[in-house]
């Protein structure tokens, strides 16, 4: 299968060095995408493992790059599009999100997690601070762990307060022509992850075709336990003052909501998880605490589709790890998506 390029793909391939190119989807409308090169587990750092990186491998098969989309995606005449300088779509449902990129033509899918996780795995290799984005109606605003306020102003809102036009974040690479706004505006579906009561389905590589209730069980949970006296603190909206986060195997013994800082999630004592979990950005190496919180249900028998990044009102809990669990069919005017493609 080639790549299906139009009259824009050579254009903006030569200004952009060949980070980005245009595709068109099967009813010949042009969409953004940033040509991502493969890249070995092992070039991040230690604690990452070795072999090709899952989001490079479909099938069975390894892929030189993937074809991630540079704005988070619209919907015009029924395919899913990124392109620049338009409210993003939102009050959208998981199925929809697949669909409507299914339906722009063979190769082009939701953005999967292994996809998601190896931009954030980029970042770490290339030694980037954590992205910012549009987590506070317009605005960039982080507080560091050190008490540091940093404030950017983005690109201009939409006409519904509070989301940037697609392209006013602040791009994955820190240049002009890196993937944009995949931290805060509006939480985006991922495919090819799927947390049912804590449990961690997910595919040993980037299988998109896969339904979400066809994913492997990992053998990992997500669990609350007793945090040690004294540990008291502050994430998003709640107050943590007797749990904390750690994946394990066997048996969930705390039942309920979860928001923890990505970098404090821990491992039980005596578990040792699947190394697939550090490399799908769901569990910390070192300290990650700046990258943003999960919000996870793990009550039992809960079918959990997760978005990750963030919105325009997560403030320090959105990042470039952060995740929370819905219902499939839930939707909101802060949960959006991004296409992908892979030739």
């Amino acid at each position: 299968m080639a790549l299906p390029r139009g009259p824009l793909s050579e254009t903006v391939e030569a200004a952009s060095g060949g980070k980005q190119t245009v595709l068109y989807t099967a009813k010949g409308q042009p969409s953004y995408f940033n040509k991502i090169q493969a890249f070995n587990c092992e070039d991040v750092g230690t604690g990452f493992g070795t072999g090709k990186h899952p989001a490079f491998i479909v099938n069975g098969v390894e892929k030189s790059e993937i074809y991630i989309g540079t704005y988070q995606a619209t919907i015009q005449n029924g395919e899913a599009v990124s392109l620049p300088n338009q409210d993003p779509a939102h009050d959208i449902t998981y199925p929809d999100a697949r669909a409507a990129c299914s339906a722009a033509g063979a190769g082009f899918h939701l953005m999967t997690n292994w996809e998601w996780a190896s931009i954030g795995l980029w970042r770490l290799m290339n030694n980037l601070d954590p992205l910012m984005g549009n987590n506070a109606q317009g605005e960039a605003r982080f507080t560091t762990h050190d008490g540091i306020h940093i404030t950017a102003t983005l690109g201009p809102l939409c006409a519904e307060r509070g989301r940037v036009l697609t392209g006013g974040g602040l791009r994955h690479d820190n240049t002009a022509y890196g993937i944009a706004d995949l931290v805060g505006n509006v939480w985006e579906w991922v495919d090819g992850l799927y947390i049912l009561g804590g449990a961690i389905h997910m595919p040993s590589d980037n299988n998109y075709s896969l339904a979400a209730t066809a994913l492997p069980d990992t053998g990992a949970k997500f669990d609350l336990i007793e945090a040690p006296p004294g540990s008291s603190r502050l994430f998003g909206i709640f107050q943590i003052s007797d749990t904390q986060t750690c994946i394990r195997s066997g048996v969930v013994t705390g039942r309920g909501w979860i928001q923890e800082s990505f970098g404090l999630i821990e491992v039980k004592d005596g578990y040792t998880p699947p190394i697939a979990l550090k490399q799908a950005l769901l569990q910390p190496v070192g300290s990650q605490a700046e990258y943003g919180d999960f919000i996870i249900d793990n009550y039992g028998g809960y079918p959990g589709s997760p978005v990750r990044g963030g919105s325009n009102i997560s403030g320090n809990a959105a990042g470039l790890a952060a995740l929370y669990t819905l219902l499939a069919c839930d939707s909101g005017n802060l949960i959006g998506f991004r296409p992908a493609f892979i030739e």
